[in-house]
Formats: structure tokens, sequence, C-alpha cells
């Protein structure tokens, strides 16, 4: 069994910092609870597969026994690199998504900058108004949804930098690895399994108790491009020697072997 969520060991499914308790939430307690009530999924299941060594001990610490640590995969692109003018958020437009807090991070910056928002979701609007109210809709553009196999990819590959500001506690997040694949910078807080995948050669991990430094990161970034020019090389590298599909697939079938 692959574990993509908490849901075994936490009603609060994703480990998002600022899940209230609503109707929402007692429906997903009752459900954790009686789950864990009928099924014992340690005697059902032979092996779990953490796609992140966070997963791997938050498992455990609740009694899990039988885990293997394996990250997701994804295919490095032999695309030519390119460090545009602008930077970009790909995914989800949901709460836990945490773009309202990074927009008005943003907000404090002086310098001019260029944010695309790429995808869809239940915050569009209040996101929308949220840019209006803080007038900045000459800095950040809303492009809506886009196809992931057409369009995102060269929205990717033409970005400077990439963020991913999840409230969540990332499990092994695939935008992560995806922006990796196109060698983006990829910058996103220090939360869940983000620190396995990135480092101070391919991205920026911030403190979300203290974004002054991720501010600064982006304001430095905005003013000097040329600072990006290796990130290219060295994330696709990070991609083919430790989250490629052969990689996946050989360590894969070494569990399957080993049971």
């Amino acid at each position: 069994m692959t574990v993509h969520d908490y849901s075994l060991i936490s009603p609060n499914y994703n480990l998002y910092l600022e899940n209230k308790f609503n109707f929402k939430n007692i429906i997903l307690t009752i459900e954790f609870y009686l789950r864990k009530l009928l099924f014992s999924y340690n005697k059902l299941v032979n092996t779990f597969i953490a796609p992140s060594k966070f997963m791997e001990n938050k498992l455990k610490s609740k009694g899990f026994k039988k885990v293997s640590m394996l990250h997701n995969f994804t295919k490095a692109f032999n695309n030519e690199p390119n460090i545009g003018n602008y930077f970009l958020y790909f995914g989800r437009l949901s709460k836990e998504k945490g773009l309202e807090m990074f927009i008005k991070n943003i907000a404090k910056i002086k310098k001019d900058f260029l944010f695309y928002i790429v995808g869809d979701g239940p915050e569009k609007n209040k996101l929308s108004n949220l840019v209006n109210n803080l007038n900045l809709n000459n800095k950040i553009k809303f492009l809506g949804h886009k196809d992931r196999d057409n369009d995102l990819p060269e929205l990717i590959n033409n970005a400077q930098f990439v963020v991913i500001p999840s409230l969540c506690q990332e499990n092994c997040s695939l935008s992560i690895l995806e922006s990796m694949a196109q060698g983006k910078f990829v910058i996103a807080p220090n939360l869940g399994g983000n620190s396995e995948l990135i480092n101070d050669n391919n991205g920026f991990l911030y403190n979300i108790e203290n974004v002054e430094k991720m501010i600064d990161k982006i304001e430095f970034l905005v003013d000097n491009r040329g600072s990006l020019n290796k990130v290219n090389e060295v994330s696709k590298k990070l991609i083919n020697s430790k989250f490629s599909e052969e990689k996946y697939y050989q360590n894969l079938i070494n569990i399957y072997r080993q049971l």
C-alpha cells in the first residue's frame, strides 16, 4: 500500500497547518476512528510504501512497522534552459496551498515583479479580489487551468523560478519534482518532505513563521536572474540520479522481491 496522505494516522489527512474544527473535520474524524476500529491495516498490509522519509517517520511513530521509503518520480526534460521575466505557481487554488498568505507577503516587495498563477479551484475569486484590493493587478496574473502535457511545461520552462507555498506537510510534492525536471529553482516552506527534494543548489526553503528571508530571496532573484544559470543542470542531474522512472522501478521491484 502506497501511503499518499496522512489519513492512516490523522483525521487531518494532509496535516494542513490552519485546519479548523468544522463540520467537514467532524466527519473526517468519525471516519478515521471507524476505519481504525474496523480495519487492522498492520495485519492486512504486507508493507507500506512511504513516498518520503518524513512520511516513513510519521508512520513508524504511530506504530506502523513494515514501512519502505520510496520517493515519487518524474522524467527530466531535454529542453534548453530559459530564464524568463516571471515566477510561477501552478496547482489547485485551494486554501491549504497557501497562496493567500504568499500574496500578502510578496505585496511587501517594492521592486517590480511579475507572478503568474496557473490553476483553478474554490479560492480563485477570493484570491483575485485580494490581488485587486492590494493593487497588484499589474504584477500578479491569473492564467487559469493549463493542460499538464502541453501548455504547462512551456510555462514552467520559461519561468524564472517556481513557488510552492503550500501550508500542508507535503509528502513528496510532484509539483516540486516537475519543476526540478525542467531545471527550475524552487521556493517552498520547510515543511514535510520538502527538505528531501530541495537543497541550497536547486532551491530555497523558508520558515513560515518568519518569511522575511523568503521575501529577500525573491527580491534578490528578481534582480539577479543570472544567479540561476547553474540551477538547470543541477536539478536535472538530481532528477536523473535520484527521482527517475528507472530508479523508482528498480526500488519498487526490490520491495516486491523482498516480500
